[in-house]
């Protein structure tokens, strides 16, 4: 999915419990981090008073260090009245696929947008994490209060200021007048006459004609 010019970074990350049951999205006392693209000023997508879905991108998923392929079908992001922060659901946002739970962190704390529902932008900072749930069709893990939200802007790409430029094709200009003088500058006569050297330490034989 392409998003705008004003792109931010939501991530965040943790450790599940030693009780966990190991599949493709968690094990136990295993580590964890997400992170994804949105748009701070994101499209307006199944909104209601409380709550809205952003469309996001380049999502990631970590496993103790292993990246995990998967996408969730939707994140969704809360109003402080409604618990703040965000869900991502990996299925349908009833909670259930073919009757069984589908995986999903859920996130709650501090509000993270200003505006409404129906335009919302979302604002860069951290956000400590009030509670932290992950469940799926065998688990499910509270880490209450725990870590930070954080939503940041991309490193800005450095783009050379133009006097660099400029000294750089003063040093490429300079650098082609001394090979045209080098190689191309005719030389005076006689001057093509090769030097005798003497290696140091050795005598220069002399051989003389009778």
């Amino acid at each position: 999915m392409s998003l705008s010019a004003a792109t931010l970074i939501v991530s965040v990350s943790g450790q599940f419990g030693s009780g966990m049951s190991a599949d493709e999205f968690a094990a136990p006392d295993a580590t964890w981090a997400l992170s994804f693209d949105v748009d701070s000023n994101p499209a307006d997508e199944n909104t209601d008073a409380f709550s809205f879905d952003a469309p996001f991108s380049d999502f990631s998923y970590l496993l103790n260090g292993s990246a995990i392929a998967v996408s969730p079908e939707s994140i969704r992001f809360f109003t402080s009245d409604d618990g703040g922060l965000f869900t991502v659901f990996f299925g349908p946002e009833t909670g259930f696929f073919n009757g069984m739970p589908i995986p999903e962190f859920s996130f709650s704390g501090n509000q993270v947008f200003s505006g409404t529902t129906n335009s919302p932008t979302i604002l860069p900072g951290s956000y400590p994490i009030a509670d932290a749930t992950y469940s799926d069709a065998a688990n499910f893990d509270d880490e209450g209060a725990s870590g930070t939200v954080t939503i940041s802007s991309p490193a800005p790409s450095v783009v050379p200021e133009p006097s660099t430029f400029a000294l750089l094709g003063t040093g490429i200009l300079g650098l082609a007048v001394t090979f045209r003088r080098r190689f191309f500058t005719p030389r005076p006569k006689g001057s093509e006459k090769r030097p005798d050297f003497v290696l140091p330490g050795k005598r220069r034989n002399h051989f003389c004609l009778h």
